[in-house]
């Protein structure tokens, strides 16, 4: 059995769909299994993440469409008895339904399983569409009460399948609160903060008069450089220390450090609630606020809103009162390390070899 991993990576895409399948494919080979990536788009990329990984790839043109995929695949020459696991573009994939249903039905008349992890919400593909799929992966909070047409012999859903870098598992722990008065804030929003998230929180921190705080910034990988050079010059004029953190190897070393983190509202959000790091959640646009509203029922954060929609003095507010609210803190960090674990990783792989055995 060789485990098939075809992926999406792109500009808009991210890389989060390839570090995902990367981290469940560390745990495959852990139980010495073999693994591939069949990947499309952003050909420099795909090399920088899978080859320190010793992770065997094909690289499939970003052109090659749904209609086309299957043949594409078949020349690869890949046994029969192989498990695909797709994890791709969902706008893309709801934008070609039809031909995605066809290249699924392609992929398991020729291969032994086909499984998917899928979006979550207005992103559900299994929504849409009836597929006939061996495992059906959504890992988010809420994904229980999705509404599927897919009928998948094994339907995984929720956050105990929440898939972490293992990296980062160390980091997954509870954690005392013990600043009375919090100083240390990490701030992240994403590879490329495109709506600028993390200029408008240093601007926020500029209303904090009273209380001296150490920010780090994440810079991503995708940062436009002339938005860089914005970032340092509000760090000249901060009235606070500002360290800027290009590409880290692990985010769960900072927010560990941090007394509390500011960040975009993407998944990041689960390696804080899992890490028992209280933060504040700032959404990039409303379709981001949407998939955040089941979350905010853990209470591990306090999701401040759309972006365009809320005021510097707004953050800065929200910013002074975990400063001074050791309990509210501590409440956050609790509700975040019982909601989330790291047994993740671990599950899926069980479900995806034990399913040979049905």
């Amino acid at each position: 059995m060789i485990y098939i991993f075809r992926v999406d990576i792109g500009y808009k895409t991210g890389i989060g769909h390839v570090k995902r399948c990367i981290a469940i494919a560390k745990e495959i080979k852990k139980r010495d299994l073999d693994v591939l990536f069949i990947v499309k788009g952003l050909n420099n990329k795909v090399s920088s993440l899978l080859s320190p990984e010793r992770i065997s790839y094909f690289i499939m043109p970003s052109e090659v469409n749904y209609k086309d995929e299957f043949k594409y695949i078949s020349e690869f020459k890949i046994e029969n008895n192989a498990h695909f696991i797709l994890d791709v573009s969902y706008s893309k994939t709801l934008n070609d339904l039809n031909n995605f249903e066809l290249y699924i039905k392609e992929l398991k008349d020729n291969y032994k399983y086909v499984s998917l992890i899928d979006g979550f919400l207005n992103s559900c593909v299994t929504s849409f569409l009836d597929l006939p799929i061996d495992i059906l992966l959504i890992p988010y909070v809420g994904a229980e009460d999705s509404i599927l047409k897919t009928k998948a012999k094994r339907i995984l859903l929720g956050e105990n399948y929440f898939i972490f870098d293992p990296d980062d598992i160390p980091n997954i722990k509870s954690r005392e609160i013990h600043n009375e008065n919090a100083n240390k804030v990490l701030i992240t929003a994403g590879g490329s903060d495109p709506n600028g998230l993390t200029i408008k929180v240093i601007e926020a921190t500029n209303f904090i008069e009273d209380n001296h705080l150490v920010l780090k910034c994440v810079i991503g990988p995708e940062f436009d450089q002339e938005y860089v050079k914005e970032i340092m010059s509000l760090i000249r004029n901060s009235k606070h220390e500002i360290i800027l953190i290009k590409r880290p190897k692990t985010l769960s070393d900072l927010m560990t450090w941090s007394d509390f983190t500011v960040s975009a509202s993407g998944l990041t959000k689960y390696l804080l609630a899992a890490t028992g790091t209280p933060s504040i959640l700032i959404s990039i646009d409303k379709e981001h606020a949407d998939i955040n509203s089941s979350f905010d029922h853990i209470n591990s954060s306090n999701h401040l809103g759309i972006l365009n929609e809320i005021s510097t003095d707004k953050i800065a507010q929200e910013i002074k009162n975990l400063i001074i609210f050791k309990s509210r803190r501590a409440a956050m960090s609790k509700a975040g390390n019982n909601a989330i674990n790291a047994n993740g990783n671990t599950k899926v792989v069980d479900e995806l070899i034990n399913i040979n055995m049905d």
